[in-house]
């Protein structure tokens, strides 16, 4: 087993755009995570959005972080 260590972020601390980084949610006192990235909309608006491209409340993002790595082959 390989275990990672992995820092959180302020959601207001920015990622590069359009970096694929782990991005935490709260949604109605449910906590989860998945994969997204914060980047500009057609409109010119700047977002956090999820890996399949669907706008993410600010609201509900507490924190992002880097990708953890994957177990060596």
């Amino acid at each position: 087993m390989n275990t990672s260590q992995i820092t959180w972020h302020s959601p207001t601390n920015y990622p590069d755009a359009d970096t694929a980084v782990l991005v935490g949610l709260n949604v109605d006192g449910i906590r989860t995570s998945c994969e997204g990235y914060f980047g500009t909309n057609p409109d010119g608006r700047e977002s956090w959005y999820d890996s399949n491209d669907c706008a993410l409340e600010h609201r509900h993002v507490t924190g992002w972080c880097e990708l953890p790595e994957g177990p060596a082959a």
